[in-house]
């Protein structure tokens, strides 16, 4: 993101009571500066309203990102509960039923413990 513009301070103001050579050089100096200033302030609001549309694209791609992490995130729980139902751990015989007391099904998985490799169950 670039920095924004600025905008040139103005000079002195002139100020009642002054001597009104220093009163004029001062006025004449603000209404010089003028022009400038509304350059300036203009490129200003340029990089202001560019800056807003930028941060709003920002923001909504981090809302597209936020999205498809949430869905990723739902799809590895699915993921993750599809494996600890057809997974059914280590065993020193073959399990008879899943953990949750279920009976197994073709392609349940578990862990022979005495032969030291994991196995698939198929009625």
């Amino acid at each position: 993101m670039t920095a924004p513009p600025t905008i040139t301070a103005l000079p002195a103001y002139p100020v009642r009571g002054e001597a009104q050579a220093t009163f004029a050089a001062k006025a004449n100096a603000t209404v010089a500066a003028m022009p400038t200033m509304v350059t300036e302030t203009n490129a200003l609001a340029v990089w202001t309203e560019g800056t807003a549309t930028a941060v709003a694209t920002d923001a909504a791609t981090a809302v597209a990102s936020k999205d498809a992490a949430e869905t990723a995130m739902t799809q590895a729980i699915a993921v993750a509960g599809t494996y600890t139902a057809i997974n059914q751990g280590a065993h020193s015989t073959p399990p008879a039923t899943r953990n949750n007391g279920d009976p197994l099904q073709d392609g349940d998985l578990y862990y022979s413990i005495p032969e030291g490799r994991l196995k698939i169950w198929s009625a």
